[in-house]
């Protein structure tokens, strides 16, 4: 893999931002899944700290998980993408 599919990965974990935040989860699966070797730190690293937080050590049957430290709902876009932009309005109007 060169480094121009590489990076093009890395943006598709920036771009989750703008999904719907109920969708995070399973894009981000859809990124991993295609994430070369090479970039499994980084996405590791992503999984524990912005979306699904790190491995809860020390339960039975199915793993769970902490709290992300991040969690999608305070750094995801979609919402503020899509609606007007009223604080900057409300900024100028001020004027």
């Amino acid at each position: 893999m060169n480094d121009e599919v590489f990076a093009t990965k890395v943006r598709m974990l920036m771009a989750l931002a703008f999904l719907p935040v109920q969708d995070v989860p399973a894009g981000f699966e859809i990124i991993k899944s295609s994430m070369p070797d090479v970039g499994m730190e980084l996405v590791q690293y992503f999984d524990s700290t912005y979306v699904n937080g790190p491995p809860q050590r020390g339960t039975t049957g199915a793993p769970g998980y902490r709290a992300p430290m991040f969690r999608p709902a305070i750094w995801n876009m979609s919402q503020r993408s899509v609606q007007p932009i009223r604080f900057t309005l409300l900024l100028m109007l001020k004027r």
